[in-house]
């Protein structure tokens, strides 16, 4: 009896390839531990930087297909497995330089409708996956053309502080949020 039950445990987890999240939403594949699904589809993923190990494990676990990258080369290369194409799209860490004319919302726009076109699943990273992943999921949400429901831009703020959003060490990019989504978290006292 008992190596029937191991048996069928071991066929349950060679054809499980789905990944449960945590209670509080993250899902843990490689080394990753800021990995969160963006949509109830989960086709868009966020997280920190991924090495090498951890892009073979999202495209074995999650089947990842595209990455859109927000750091630099200098910060990070992403060595992705064949068959996982890269989008660059470059935002400076965020500190007091970050958000500059270079980052408007016509910008963010663009990254926007870059993980909309991307082939899905997609894993949008910076390098501690917290700020300029926040910024860009949050505005994900709220523009995307791939949902029907868009959640409400003070529940898409609630959402990037707790997943580790710094609001308070990056006043620039809270102003790009306020700015590009018409969402100012400060009025609202949500700070």
């Amino acid at each position: 009896m008992m190596r029937i039950g191991l048996v069928a445990l071991a066929v349950a987890l060679t054809f499980c390839t789905h990944v449960p999240p945590r209670p509080d939403g993250r899902v843990f594949v490689g080394g990753l531990q800021n990995l969160y699904c963006v949509d109830m589809a989960c086709t868009v993923y966020r997280s920190e930087q991924p090495n090498a190990d951890d892009f073979v494990a999202m495209q074995q676990r999650l089947g990842l297909k595209a990455v859109v990258k927000l750091n630099s080369a200098i910060e990070a290369h992403d060595r992705l497995p064949g068959g996982v194409d890269l989008i660059d799209d470059w935002i400076l860490p965020p500190g007091p330089i970050a958000i500059t004319d270079k980052l408007t919302c016509v910008r963010l726009h663009e990254i926007v409708a870059d993980i909309d076109s991307a082939p899905k699943p997609v894993d949008v990273h910076c390098t501690l996956g917290d700020d300029r992943t926040g910024l860009i999921a949050g505005l994900w949400e709220l523009w995307t053309t791939s949902q029907v429901i868009h959640p409400a831009a003070p529940y898409v703020w609630r959402e990037m502080i707790a997943h580790g959003f710094h609001d308070k060490l990056y006043p620039l990019l809270v102003d790009a949020f306020a700015d590009c989504s018409g969402y100012d978290p400060r009025k609202d006292g949500a700070l």
